[in-house]
């Protein structure tokens, strides 16, 4: 059992979600008492996954699954998978406008066809009023690509971007994806692999104040790279390798940028982008508030969530397995 993604309501602080691999946990208190939904509760778990998740200004949970995107409107007491145009898409990938966190949108990629090459159905659909209803952005992407995640800038609301994977093996070519107007249609770069162990380009976030800068990770067995853009993708450089990187974070003004992996946790000011070790924990998962980090780690490390208020020296540990009070509580209604 371990912890992937945290979560931090963008309306109210001291409502973190976690995600785990045998549900996902809710905290309404900064981390004090946790409690657990299992995966069938929320509408996924017929196969091995791990759903993005983001809560939006109204505190409504969106769950990006394979059976489609769960939606509770109250958090995490009723689920529904979202109808009309998302009714059974396979999502990969939710984010919310940091500038106005009623908007959402989501990306859905699934299988097309085999017919003559490998094709898919790519597209991203837009949510303004807290995921209660959907409308497509735009027209279906390139087939020629699996869609793995997406973002959205917080200082340029129409600026939209996806990244994937074209290919397998050893010739697969990662794929950057911006758009300058909603959705309406993207500008198409690459972004090199450099072995059959590096997976898909994954984005990591978009910076709040300047929305051509972009940062991307990759990840593979054995060894994991930091990339950003400062032209909105048309080229990008490497900043951080080491082994896998599971974590990624940027502070609210996006002037700290942090990393994480199995030796430690990095840190470097977005100015020169010099990392240096903060903390030796294995990383999770992190995620910033104010001034606060939180990651995700292993109970070896001294908790499953922890958080620092000294820049990721030390951490105060949050939550252990043992201390998960049982199941969400709700009304009988």
């Amino acid at each position: 059992p371990s912890a992937g993604q945290l979560v931090v309501s963008p309306s109210t602080p001291s409502h973190l979600v976690l995600r785990t691999t045998f549900g996902i946990l809710i905290s309404n208190d900064t981390g004090a008492n946790w409690d657990w939904l299992c995966e069938k509760a929320v509408g996924y778990g017929a196969s091995v996954e791990d759903p993005s998740i983001a809560i939006t200004g109204s505190d409504a949970l969106l769950v990006a699954t394979f059976e489609g995107l769960g939606v509770s409107p109250d958090h995490g007491c009723s689920w529904s998978l979202a109808g009309g145009v998302l009714t059974k898409a396979l999502t990969t990938d939710v984010a919310i406008h940091l500038d106005t966190p009623a908007n959402a949108i989501v990306l859905a990629s699934q299988f097309a066809s085999d017919d003559g090459g490998f094709t898919y159905t790519n597209q991203v659909f837009g949510s303004t009023n807290n995921g209660a209803s959907w409308n497509q952005l735009g027209p279906d992407l390139d087939n020629t690509f699996v869609a793995e995640t997406l973002d959205a800038a917080k200082s340029d609301p129409q600026r939209i971007y996806i990244s994937g994977i074209r290919g397998q093996g050893t010739g697969a070519q990662g794929i950057f994806l911006a758009s300058m107007n909603g959705g309406q249609n993207y500008v198409e770069s690459s972004i090199a692999l450099l072995s059959s162990d590096e997976h898909a380009p994954f984005i990591g976030a978009v910076d709040p104040l300047n929305a051509n800068r972009v940062y991307v990770r990759t990840s593979g067995a054995t060894s994991g790279r930091l990339l950003v853009t400062d032209n909105g993708g048309t080229d990008f450089r490497t900043v951080f390798s080491g082994t896998p990187l599971m974590g990624f974070a940027l502070s609210p003004d996006g002037s700290n940028v942090y990393v994480g992996d199995s030796n430690g946790l990095y840190e470097a000011s977005s100015a020169d982008l010099a990392f240096t070790q903060k903390s030796n924990i294995q990383v999770q998962c992190l995620a910033t508030i104010g001034t606060r980090i939180y990651a995700c780690s292993v109970e070896s490390s001294g908790f499953i969530v922890g958080a620092s208020d000294d820049d990721g020296v030390t951490f105060a540990p949050l939550l252990h397995l043992a201390t998960v009070r049982g199941p969400l509580s709700c009304a009988s209604s």
